[in-house]
């Protein structure tokens, strides 16, 4: 079976483009994600809060890497700032939906803030927000 033959195969695997998800639930603090409300993480107007995820993959020798944050909201939002790593993030796109927004960015600067190992996303809104999902596809 070729899929069992790449989960067998360091080096096939490798090739493979990847998404990795952030566990946001702040009861546990775990690398790991599962979906539901009780994974859910809302942002206090002012006061920052961290979410953490695991790459396993090198970002800063990818071909592309893309990050995806969902947000709940009430009303008309402002997206929140973010650090990643200690570095701002800037030019992300805002997609808005009802009730929610979704946040993407595609960009040497978002390859060069991402690591190998433990990312953390700081999230600093002036209203209250909830962060839903948060993701980054690495392509190899």
């Amino acid at each position: 079976m070729p899929l069992f033959d790449e989960f067998g195969d360091r080096a096939k695997l490798a090739e493979l483009p990847k998404e990795y998800f952030c566990d946001i639930d702040m009861r546990r603090g775990g690398p790991w994600s599962s979906l539901g409300e009780a994974q859910l993480m809302t942002l206090k107007p002012g006061t920052p809060a961290t979410a953490h995820l695991v790459i396993t993959d090198d970002p800063a020798k990818a071909k592309e890497a893309t990050l995806e944050i969902l947000f709940k909201s009430e009303g008309n939002t402002e997206a929140p700032a973010i650090t990643l790593n200690g570095q701002t993030l800037q030019e992300l796109k805002s997609t808005p939906a009802k009730a929610s927004f979704t946040l993407t960015l595609s960009s040497a600067a978002l390859k060069s803030a991402l690591k190998r190992g433990t990312n953390d996303f700081t999230f600093t809104s002036a209203a209250s927000v909830t962060v839903t999902s948060l993701s980054v596809r690495v392509v190899p």
